[in-house]
């Protein structure tokens, strides 16, 4: 009762809800730029979106999209679309930002796609998640709040295993702790300026000591990690946005374009704008 009865001052104080959801289905035309006190997240049943957070991107039916608190964002197309729009005031909640089911959000904050595609098989559960939480809205009092709550805790459950299911992951398990601080650190960073000696740092040890280690379990070296988890960000870019290579490059962490091209072709086989090209006719 008590956690209940402190979200229920939160809303009062702020004069916002701490959850609200709603369904939006039409024409959605330009707008201009809106930034929220709370996160955003979207979930596109039908339609395409043009947004542009921090670049553009292009949302397909069954994808999350991600819009974390104060980030500036507008529609750039009119289109007919359906989806859901769910605000939420994560401190209200208890939530701290570095809370593991608001990871998505800190990514997108740090240059990650802000768009996460769900898998065929949980888009239903999402979709009555969605609608269950919209329904249980109009309620007042404690226990409905907490029933609120729990959605928005299953709905954010199922965002971070769709954004763990596009994640870059070990080749094999590893039970060395040192080396699973490194792949976190890594995973956190890798869309900034990023070394072995960084990740050597964070991790206490030397950056002769860390390469052996990763390199041993996990049958890649360090860089290879930082390149990988850059080249993912980068795949989701260049088929949902029309950024430039150039631009690209740089959101994920190379300001080298060259460099990031042959990155790119080593693990793909073909040119990034080669790749965009086959994807977007797939």
């Amino acid at each position: 009762m008590k956690a209940s009865a402190s979200l229920q001052d939160a809303e009062a104080h702020r004069g916002l809800p701490v959850i609200s959801v709603g369904r939006m289905t039409g024409r959605e035309g330009q707008s201009a730029a809106v930034t929220h006190v709370g996160h955003t997240l979207g979930f596109l049943l039908d339609g395409e979106v043009h947004m542009d957070i921090g670049g553009e991107v292009i949302g397909k039916p069954g994808s999350f999209l991600i819009i974390p608190a104060g980030v500036p964002h507008r529609a750039l197309r009119s289109a007919t679309v359906d989806f859901w729009g769910l605000g939420f005031c994560s401190s209200c909640l208890g939530m701290a930002d570095d809370h593991p089911l608001l990871s998505a959000f800190a990514r997108v904050r740090r240059g990650d796609l802000p768009l996460v595609p769900v898998e065929t098989s949980e888009q239903a559960w999402v979709r009555e998640l969605f609608a269950r939480l919209a329904a249980a809205e109009g309620s007042h009092g404690a226990a409905a709040l907490e029933q609120q709550r729990a959605l928005l805790v299953l709905i954010l459950a199922a965002l971070q295993r769709a954004l763990e299911a596009r994640a870059v992951r070990p080749s094999k398990t590893t039970s060395d702790d040192l080396v699973l601080r490194a792949l976190l650190f890594i995973e956190e960073n890798a869309l900034g300026p990023l070394s072995l000696k960084d990740v050597a740092a964070a991790c206490h040890c030397t950056a002769s000591h860390l390469a052996s280690c990763v390199k041993n379990s996990t049958g890649h070296t360090v860089g290879s990690w930082i390149a990988s988890i850059r080249i993912a960000a980068a795949s989701g870019w260049l088929l949902h946005s029309d950024d430039s290579i150039e631009a690209v490059a740089e959101r994920v962490g190379w300001r080298d374009k060259t460099h990031f091209i042959r990155q790119f072709k080593k693990i793909h086989g073909l040119t990034p704008a080669a790749w965009r090209r086959r994807a977007r006719a797939l």
